[in-house]
């Protein structure tokens, strides 16, 4: 996925895949969030495997509470031109779904740059004859906006939330509700 020219620089923050026990909120605000693609039935359709997922917890919007990114692989959240990515806020009753950010490849980055009080986030994108870039996504109130296209033989200046190195094998099963 993605082109080689963007590298992950070796002082970059990499998130590492949540474990599934580690908060018991996470998976039901996943699974919630992805319920009308992602259900019992179609893993069964599917040979019975399961999705899986990585997370990433960072405080995007300097309130000392973390957000949780979660990056989602298998059959039903990927294709050529990558996988879904969730924005997940904590609520009163766990998580609840900011937005979803379909063909997203990695790396994920969080700019140092701010849109109202909430960091930037940078998605790389790549494929279907483009040449390869990251979008900057600005946070404008309610939630992300795509912006501009950052192009050139350098990955933008941001902490590292995915790594490019990330594959399916690296992700937490998520097994679907019942």
């Amino acid at each position: 996925r993605g082109s080689a020219q963007f590298s992950v620089a070796s002082t970059a923050k990499i998130g590492a895949p949540a474990a599934p026990t580690d908060d018991p909120a996470l998976e039901p605000a996943i699974l919630t969030a992805v319920s009308a693609i992602y259900d019992k039935a179609m893993v069964e359709a599917s040979g019975g495997q399961l999705a899986r997922y990585a997370a990433h917890r960072i405080d995007l919007d300097a309130d000392g509470k973390d957000e949780v990114l979660v990056y989602l692989l298998g059959g039903n959240f990927c294709g050529t031109g990558g996988c879904t990515l969730l924005l997940l806020a904590p609520a009163v009753d766990g998580y609840q779904l900011v937005q979803q950010f379909p063909i997203t490849q990695t790396p994920v980055l969080a700019a140092p740059e701010r849109s109202h009080g909430w960091r930037d986030l940078l998605r790389h994108e790549a494929g279907g004859g483009a040449k390869s870039s990251f979008v900057r996504h600005g946070f404008d109130g309610h939630k992300y906006a795509q912006g501009k296209r950052i192009t050139g033989a350098g990955m933008p200046p941001g902490d590292v939330l995915f790594a490019a190195d990330l594959d399916f094998a690296q992700g937490v099963p998520l097994a679907p509700a019942k």
